[in-house]
């Protein structure tokens, strides 16, 4: 089975401690903006809203749906199974983060 890597993964709703949807976005070469939806298969589950990086087995599915004017619409939906699961920092932990809060000094700064 192959393994999937997936980055700064949106949240978007938790299934009673089963798994949780997320999703990614991205601009193509040309502009359109993609959004990829996985479904990730976990006890483990953040909270929706949550930006999540997740590394698991890969798993593709065919989906469908019916939309507004009656047609079937079907899809591959990816999921994701044993993920390793780590959430990102957001909000002042994810600035505390990058600016560190005290102060640096260097004899040789020219300032």
């Amino acid at each position: 089975m192959a393994r999937v890597k997936i980055e700064h993964a949106l949240v978007t709703r938790v299934f009673d401690s089963k798994g949780f949807w997320c999703e990614t976005k991205f601009k193509t070469r040309n502009g359109d903006e993609v959004t990829e939806k996985w479904t990730v298969w976990t006890k483990d589950t953040p909270a929706e809203g949550d930006i999540v990086t997740l590394d698991g087995l890969l798993s593709i599915k065919m989906e469908r749906f019916e939309n507004d004017q009656g047609e079937e619409i079907k899809y591959a939906r990816g999921h994701v199974n044993q993920p390793q699961i780590t959430k990102e920092p957001s909000g002042a932990e994810a600035v505390a983060q990058v600016w560190n809060s005290e102060p640096m000094f260097d004899d040789e700064a020219p300032f």
